[in-house]
Order: C-alpha cells, then sequence, then structure tokens
C-alpha cells in the first residue's frame, strides 16, 4: 500500500469521537447566551418604564410578532390570501388547513402543532400558538407555491430599493438617514434582523438583486448541519445544527431543519448521528424569508464602497453606494454591521495567461446572460442558446442557475439549461465530456457532487434524467484510491469519491501550475490544457487536456482596516460582548462593526472555548465556519441592544397597532 497521507494521518490521529463529543460539550458554556439576554430584558424593561410602557412576557412576544408582520407588508397579503382559499391547488396548504381547523375545533393546537411551552424556547420573544412560521415553512415546502413566494419576496424588496433610491435621487442637498443598516443579504443578516428588527428601523444593503443571495442560486448541498433541537448548542457534534440562521431559543421565523424532505443529504457521521444537509436553494428561500421578517427596508442592487466610508460631525456615518454602472450615492446611518460574508472567488494560480484566461470566461458569462435575458424578456424564448465558456467557477455557475431559475423559472427543456453541454456526449469523442476541477477542499467537493448527479434534485431539469456524467478530474488530492480518500475526509465528502463513482472520478496530487486555451481555425477555444507539478518541482510539468476546467482555489481574504480611509474617523479593532468575549471587529465609539467572516478575526482571536474547540476537532475551515460566526454574532448583537437605547417611536407605533 501507498505511504499515507498527510490528511489521513490527521484524520487517524483525531481524538475517538466520543472523546471529541464530550469535550465540545465541556466547553459549550460559549453558547450559553442566557446572561446575555438577561441583560438586555432587564435594560428594555428600564427604558420603556420612563415612558410608560409595558412591555413584559407575554407582552414583548406579541409586540414582536406584531414587529414581524408589519415588517412583512404586502407579503403578508399573500400570506392571508394563501391560507384563506378553501381549497388551494397546493397540497401542503390544504393539509396544513385541514390541521389547523380539526385542531382548533377541538382544542389540541398545542398537541397538534407543538407543546404550549417549549423547552429552551423563551417566551420573552416568542408566541407557540401563533402559526406565522409554520405557514412560512408550508410555503416553503411546496417548490411551485415557494417559486411564487420568493417572486413576491423580490418584486417588495425591490420596490422598497427603487423608494429608497429615489429619494436619495431626489435629496441631493440633504442625505437620507438611515438607523441601522446591515449591510449583506445572507444566513448572518437573517439572524441579525430577527434581533434588531423589533427594536429599530433596519435597512438592509446588498450589491446582490435581491436578498437571499448567492445562496438561493446556489446548486449545492450546504457544508453545514441543520439538525435542530429547540433547547440546543449550535455547536459541532452536538444535538442541534450548526447553520444559525435563527435567533436561538426564538420561535416566529423558519427553521432549516422543517424544511429538510426526500431531495435533502442524509449523512452518518464518526458518532453514529444521521445529520442533514439541506439544499442551498432552499437555505437561501430561508434566509430570504427571514429577512423579510425583520428588516423595515431595503437598498440592492449597490455595492458599499466602504473606502469612502466616514463618521460626520454629527456621528453618523456616510456611506458611498455604487451602482451596476458605476453611479455613485450617498447615505448616513446611525450604526452600521458589515455582514457580508468571506471576499470573492479568485484565481489564486500566478501564471498571468491563466488570470486573463479566468477573467475572460467570467465575462463571457456576464455577456450570454445579458443578451438572453433581453430575448426572454422580449419574448424570444426560441433565441435562448448557451456557449458555455472551457473556464467554469462556482461564481458563474451561480450566476446561471439565477438565470434559469429567475427567467425560465426552472424551465424543464434541458436545451434552456444553462449547464447542458457539460452533461453531453462528445460528439467527436463518442465519451462524455471531461472536467479537471482544481482544488482539494468543501467548494470542490461540493461542484463534484453536483457534476456526478449528487447534487440536489432542484439543480437539474427533469428531462435530463437520462443523465451523461462528466468524467472529473480533481487535482490537489493526494489520494489515489476511494478507501485512502473516505480515510483523508469527513464522512460528509466520502462519496465524492467512491466504489461507486470511481469510473469517472480520478485524483491528482499534483498542483495545477498554469492552464492554456486550445483554439480551432476560428479562434474559438475548443478545449483547455491543464500543466501540473508535484510541489516545489516546477521542471516535473506534465499536461492534460479537457472539455471544461474549474478553479476552486479559494476566496479573496480582506482586512477590513485595509479598506478603509485613513480619514474615515474609524479605529477598528476588536469588538468584546459584555461578557469580555472577542465577538467581532469594529469602532464601538462611532458605531461602526464588522463581523462573520468579512471580519477577518483570525483562530487566535476567537474566545478561548471557541478556539479550545476548534483545535480539538483539527478542521481548519471551522475558523469561516457559520456556527463559529452566527455564535459570535449574536453574542454581539444582544450586547449590541444591551446598550444602543432602542426606538421608543416604533415601539409606541406599533404597540398601537398602525
Amino acid at each position: 500500500m501507498l505511504r499515507k497521507t498527510l490528511r489521513q494521518e490527521k484524520r487517524e490521529n483525531l481524538p475517538p469521537i466520543t472523546e471529541a463529543v464530550d469535550f465540545v460539550r465541556a466547553n459549550s458554556d460559549v453558547a450559553d447566551l442566557s446572561s446575555l439576554k438577561k441583560s438586555f430584558l432587564n435594560k428594555l424593561q428600564r427604558e420603556l418604564a420612563i415612558v410608560g410602557i409595558k412591555l413584559t412576557a407575554p407582552e414583548l412576544s406579541y409586540y414582536i410578532l406584531k414587529s414581524r408582520r408589519k415588517n412583512l407588508g404586502p407579503l403578508k397579503a399573500f400570506i392571508d390570501r394563501t391560507f384563506a382559499t378553501k381549497r388551494s391547488q397546493y397540497d401542503l396548504v390544504n393539509q396544513f388547513n385541514f390541521q389547523l381547523a380539526y385542531a382548533e375545533k377541538r382544542g389540541l393546537f398545542f398537541s397538534t402543532f407543538r407543546e404550549k411551552a417549549p423547552q429552551g424556547i423563551d417566551t420573552f420573544f416568542s408566541v407557540p400558538e401563533d402559526v406565522l412560521d409554520f405557514q412560512l415553512e408550508v410555503i416553503l415546502n411546496e417548490p411551485k407555491l415557494r417559486a411564487v413566494w420568493l417572486r413576491e419576496i423580490d418584486t417588495a424588496v425591490q420596490d422598497s430599493s427603487r423608494r429608497n433610491i429615489t429619494e436619495i435621487d431626489r435629496s441631493r442637498r440633504k442625505k437620507i438617514k438611515k438607523d441601522i443598516v446591515i449591510i449583506g443579504g445572507g444566513p448572518l443578516t437573517s439572524l441579525a434582523v430577527q434581533l434588531l428588527g423589533p427594536f429599530y428601523n433596519v435597512t438592509v444593503i446588498t450589491k446582490e438583486t435581491t436578498i437571499g443571495k448567492p445562496w438561493r442560486n446556489r446548486p449545492l448541498y450546504i457544508n453545514s448541519t441543520v439538525n435542530e433541537s429547540a433547547n440546543g448548542k449550535r455547536l459541532p457534534l452536538q444535538n442541534s445544527g450548526t447553520t444559525p440562521i435563527t435567533v436561538s431559543g426564538q420561535l416566529g421565523a423558519v427553521r432549516l431543519s422543517n424544511l429538510i424532505d426526500a431531495g435533502d443529504l442524509r449523512v452518518v457521521c464518526d458518532d453514529g448521528v444521521t445529520r442533514e444537509y439541506i439544499a442551498g436553494q432552499k437555505l437561501g428561500a430561508a434566509i430570504a424569508t427571514n429577512i423579510a421578517l425583520g428588516a423595515t427596508d431595503y437598498i440592492v442592487g449597490q455595492e458599499v464602497d466602504l473606502s469612502q466610508t466616514k463618521v460626520n460631525a454629527d456621528g453618523t456615518k456616510e456611506l458611498t453606494l455604487v451602482d451596476s454602472r458605476g453611479k455613485r450615492r450617498k447615505i448616513d446611518a446611525a450604526a452600521v454591521i458589515c455582514l457580508t460574508g468571506p471576499g470573492r472567488e479568485v484565481c489564486k494560480i500566478e501564471d498571468r495567461t491563466t488570470r486573463a484566461s479566468y477573467e475572460r470566461a467570467a465575462k463571457s458569462i456576464d455577456k450570454q446572460i445579458e443578451t438572453n435575458r433581453a430575448y426572454v424578456r422580449s419574448g424570444r424564448l426560441n433565441k435562448v442558446v448557451w456557449d458555455l465558456p472551457k473556464i467554469l467557477t462556482l461564481t458563474s455557475i451561480e450566476k446561471l442557475y439565477g438565470f434559469w431559475y429567475e427567467e425560465l423559472q426552472a424551465n424543464p427543456d434541458p436545451k434552456y439549461f444553462p449547464l447542458n453541454e457539460v452533461f453531453q456526449i462528445d460528439p467527436q469523442t463518442g465519451q462524455p465530456k471531461s472536467v479537471a476541477i482544481i482544488g482539494g477542499a468543501d467548494t470542490a467537493y461540493t461542484l463534484s457532487e453536483l457534476f456526478n448527479f449528487d447534487g440536489p434534485l432542484l439543480s437539474y431539469p427533469f428531462e435530463l434524467s437520462r443523465k451523461v456524467i462528466p468524467k472529473v478530474t480533481h487535482y490537489n488530492i493526494p489520494e489515489q484510491t476511494p478507501q485512502e480518500f473516505a480515510e483523508a475526509v469527513r464522512p460528509r465528502y466520502k462519496r465524492v469519491f467512491s466504489e461507486k463513482n470511481k469510473g469517472v472520478i480520478t485524483t491528482i496530487a499534483n498542483r495545477v501550475t498554469r492552464w492554456a486555451e486550445v483554439k480551432d481555425a476560428d479562434r474559438k477555444t475548443t478545449a483547455i490544457v491543464v500543466s501540473d507539478a508535484p510541489a516545489g518541482k516546477k521542471r516535473s510539468v506534465r499536461t492534460q487536456q479537457y472539455d471544461y476546467v474549474i478553479p476552486a482555489t479559494g476566496l479573496e481574504r480582506f482586512n477590513i482596516e485595509n479598506m478603509l480611509s485613513r480619514l474615515s474617523g474609524l479605529n477598528i479593532g476588536i469588538v468584546q460582548d459584555r461578557e469580555g468575549q472577542t465577538a467581532i471587529k469594529g469602532d464601538s465609539q462611532n458605531g461602526f462593526y464588522v463581523g462573520g467572516s468579512a471580519s477577518g478575526l483570525r483562530l487566535q482571536d476567537y474566545p478561548q472555548q471557541v478556539r479550545a474547540i476548534i483545535e480539538k476537532l483539527r478542521i481548519s475551515e471551522n475558523t469561516i465556519s457559520l456556527w463559529v460566526n452566527g455564535l459570535l454574532v449574536e453574542r454581539f448583537l444582544w450586547s449590541f441592544l444591551s446598550e444602543k437605547p432602542v426606538d421608543l417611536t416604533r415601539i409606541k407605533t406599533i404597540s398601537a397597532g398602525k
């Protein structure tokens, strides 16, 4: 047998699984947020008492429910119409209505839907007898209804954005001012708006065209689990999920564990527990729904140029927005929280020709999408064609799926499916297409699942069921057999290279040094020649030709301090929560914060117990994982709530039902 790879040795040297489970449990106090919640509740009662408002349980929980319904705006009317129909075209809606009517008639609501006082649920913030979260989950579990719902969300979000942009453009002499601005429309924003939304006016700004992206267009199973128990701590190897898009211990929002169905991924892990991984598209839909529950308004399709951020004389922060055409606008915000996630996807191969090819392919995708969008919107669907570049990235694949989902409503005809040509027999060779995936980490593995027809069912048109699986070669993976690979990776990824698919999967330990485009007489790229070599042996180069190359070499890592101007007036540093634990980065005095992977926090910066868990499990990806970032951001948010005065005007207005 070949010498074991470093990854195999690393897996073999991990602590016994029972020891790891016990170790995480012993360090789980970092996920106990009870004292932070209590601090906020005490402070809130003092603030409200001064103006004569009483919001104790259950008044506070009903107020939060009112706030969510108000934030939904026109979406609430859509929900009411959907469930008011006596005979709906959607089976799950009919089933829910029947169960609800039966339970209410016989006084069996809590035994039918959930406990009256669910274990681990904080009734200060939750109304167990309310059904809004159940209704939203029914909508998201009906595929066709989910598509309609997401279009309703997009319409509401884009209408809100247009109103804001119009107001900005009309108020040229006096900038409009927002209360709290959250930059980013992803999973951490989903969590943040649920906590902040009832007590402040929260504006969500994202460079995407709507909320929940790019996850809504990501045709992959996610890398974190969604199993969730009400009183569980969202830590690895515990009894709850590691994908925090809701506030811990609260009801009233969509929970991913209630969206799992037969089309999602289940994996038996080392501790014998079966864990569930949801489709990226469904995660994105849940994120968009939960943001709609908490955000007051939106500005979409606008990137915030952080280099132009500055503190005004009155303490507000001036933000510069840049749209897709380069037009700049400015707004002011009392507080800013950046939750933008990691940086953009980048090519880490140093060769200039390779990088130029990478950029050309990205521009080609954008141009084709723009052209085909014009055809669809002018009623010329028959004109839609795809001529994919030979270089594809996760970002470009997301854009293609976004077009397929939004413009074509996932048209089942394969000829409109953007990746159709990848899953066809090559007419010249009579063989399946060949794909090289560059990278040996999570993104590369999930892309391999996609091309091996192991991705979510939502990722393939129905008529493509007669599947032609392309031959995939993985670079940067030293394990040469399925057995070696299984010994080197986590259970989540063992199926990427297994006895089942070893006929179409090849692994190469070498690193790719460059690639070159093969062109025909018409200068059209017909294939890609990849050059690779063992690490440190650049002269031992070999080449191989492929139909497509997918670089999954990583994301751009940036330091927020280096993006801000020296004249910004901001002094960025580590921000601790009320218990003295590192939470995010920012400038507390000036109300500017950066959370999640965008903060650039390093392992040594994390709270001691978080750092200990990561070091014990020896999974490097945990340093930028959602369970870490979600936990630290939530700890920050509870502390923020305890220190920043709430918006009493908002509370009075919503309490009065206005």
